[in-house]
């Protein structure tokens, strides 16, 4: 049976309720706004401190899947976030990794997500990665991957996991969808990144020259043999959005194995079945400014971490292909995103981001060039 789900927000956050969550003595809890919200969906959070603590201890997710672009994009009409921890899917997430929550409840127009408070722990956004960290974070990964890997339980409906299809479709964003989801009521809690992409598709030939431009085109425009192609090979859970927002890598006492490094991994709204180098591409698209080391040795160091837990189930024969497939489609999302926020915001030769950015571009336009050969030597 599915774990029921708080009546409202406030009935959530009752002293009493907390209290029988964190098994401990809650007399008072205090609720404030915390005065940000999420990059890419637009996801509300508030701060809950506990007794009257100076620091919150807790802190709570609040999504309206009506305003929410990416919900829409990926069909999530029951808040993925909540549907896996209803049905224990989170619970079953190896050692290395914590996803944090605590409780889920119904929220208005949407739903609420009680979690411990990991924010001293995230990611810092825009600054260079440890190279431990990077260590941690491939071996989390990997684990998550390894756990998974074509478990039938993946197959339940009832998780409302993304259709392998609709996560591809989600990374191909053609103008003309662009332009017709930004015009959807009711009007979208964050449309920046889809009028990035708009504006993007437009300047992409200035950065990566017209001949790169077209080949993104028809990649986007042959995106379902794409996913086709991506479906012939073997499956786990994917995360669907690794990047530093949603990464924290922290000490925590694992029962039974002592004090080690643990990733609190949040936000599942995007998890899918699908190959695992759909995860390590965004965590690699997303880390343009952060990466410690070359994203060569970031793909081999992910692999051998693989395959050392898969062992005889791991293949090469594999292996390489869904690596091209899955980078190319990542990189079909972030070339007009990149290019829109270059072309409006970063422009200037001197701006910290210029060429970094453009280096980005140019590489995830050889991933599509790579991916094309790829898709060309499947019979796509």
């Amino acid at each position: 049976m599915p774990r029921p789900l708080y009546s409202s927000l406030e009935a959530m956050l009752r002293p009493d309720e907390i209290g029988r969550l964190l098994g401990e003595d809650v007399t008072e809890v205090h609720v404030s706004d915390f005065s940000a919200t999420s990059a890419f969906s637009g996801s509300e959070f508030l701060n809950v401190a506990l007794n009257g603590e100076p620091d919150p201890r807790l802190f709570v997710k609040r999504i309206d899947g009506a305003r929410d672009w990416m919900a829409r994009a990926t069909s999530d009409d029951r808040c993925r976030s909540v549907t896996l921890w209803q049905h224990g899917l989170l619970d079953r997430f190896p050692l290395e990794i914590s996803s944090a929550v605590l409780a889920c409840a119904k929220d208005e127009q949407g739903h609420a997500i009680l979690m411990a408070n990991v924010r001293d722990d995230l990611m810092a956004q825009g600054v260079r990665m440890m190279a431990e960290d990077n260590d941690v974070i491939l071996d989390a990964m990997a684990a998550l991957h390894a756990g998974f890997w074509l478990d039938p339980a993946l197959l339940d409906p009832d998780l409302g996991l993304c259709p392998p299809d609709e996560l591809v479709d989600f990374l191909v964003l053609p103008p003309k969808r662009v332009a017709e989801m930004l015009q959807e009521p009711p009007s979208l809690a964050n449309p920046g990144i889809l009028q990035a992409v708009l504006e993007g598709w437009e300047v992409l030939p200035d950065f990566i020259g017209g001949h790169a431009a077209d080949r993104v085109h028809a990649m986007v425009d042959a995106h379902p043999v794409l996913s086709d192609a991506l479906s012939r090979y073997p499956w786990t859970l994917v995360h669907g959005d690794v990047r530093d927002a949603n990464l924290a890598v922290r000490r925590a006492e694992v029962e039974g194995h002592g004090p080690r490094q643990v990733v609190a991994l949040l936000d599942m709204a995007r998890a899918a079945r699908m190959p695992p180098a759909l995860d390590l591409g965004w965590f690699m698209s997303t880390s343009w400014q952060t990466m410690c080391c070359d994203r060569a040795d970031v793909i081999e160091g992910y692999r051998a971490r693989l395959e050392d837990r898969l062992g005889a189930r791991f293949d090469r024969a594999w292996w390489e292909p869904q690596l091209d497939l899955g980078l190319m489609a990542n990189a079909l999302f972030f070339l007009p995103f990149f290019a829109g926020v270059l072309h409006k915001y970063e422009s200037a030769v001197d701006h910290p981001n210029h060429q970094p950015r453009l280096d980005a571009l140019q590489w995830m336009s050889e991933w599509v060039e790579v991916g094309e050969a790829r898709l060309r030597s499947l019979g796509g």
